[in-house]
């Protein structure tokens, strides 16, 4: 909780953002809601704040609050879903999307 502040992104399953919503309280019944809430966390600097959960094959959740102007932009996109046959393995899924979300 110390680091969060200096975060410009956060990346997070759907498990790990209901997971955060709870510890912090939260009557979770919206995925984008605890995405939101956790854009609009105490931050330190000057960036706005991109938090993003992924979902598996439903849509990702992304909150861009900018805490100096309180401007908060969400929205979601829509995944490209892969045949069952076609997965070989999920390890490193998650980091695979955060490199290409960064290098974006």
């Amino acid at each position: 909780m110390e680091l969060i502040p200096y975060a410009d992104f956060v990346f997070g399953n759907e498990d790990e953002t209901l997971a955060f919503g709870k510890a912090m309280g939260l009557e979770v019944k919206d995925l984008h809601e605890v995405t939101t809430f956790i854009a609009k966390y105490e931050k330190v600097g000057q960036w706005p704040w991109t938090v993003t959960t992924t979902q598996g094959k439903n849509p990702v959740l992304c909150s861009v609050y900018n805490h100096e102007t309180s401007d908060l932009h969400t929205f979601t996109t829509e995944v490209d879903v892969i045949d069952k046959e076609n997965i070989m393995d999920l390890n490193g899924a998650g980091d695979a999307f955060v490199g290409g979300f960064l290098a974006q």
